[in-house]
């Protein structure tokens, strides 16, 4: 059986689902040197006990400004058909 290929929107859509993910679990994460980052398989949007979390206040599971701002640019490109430097509607 011959498996459906996603569309260009869906591969789009994926793609945004991705870096906004991305984003979230990276969030607890900042401003740490490499070595201070636990290994791959303890990553989670909760860090594990006794890491020094970024980010107190933050929800786990929340994008950062990096993630919001791709949104804006986002919502800028869908509307206005093309990039704008000076769309300042969303920002």
């Amino acid at each position: 059986m011959t498996q459906r290929q996603p569309t260009y929107q869906e591969r789009l859509a994926g793609g945004i689902v991705g870096l906004l993910v991305g984003d979230a679990l990276g969030v607890p994460y900042e401003f740490h040197t490499p070595a201070d980052i636990p290994p791959a398989a303890l990553i989670d949007f909760t860090p594990p006990p006794r890491f020094p979390r970024s980010h107190q206040g933050v929800a786990p599971g929340t994008w950062s400004d990096d993630g919001a701002h791709a949104l804006c640019l986002l919502a800028s490109l869908l509307d206005r058909g093309s990039l704008d430097l000076h769309d300042d509607r969303y920002g």
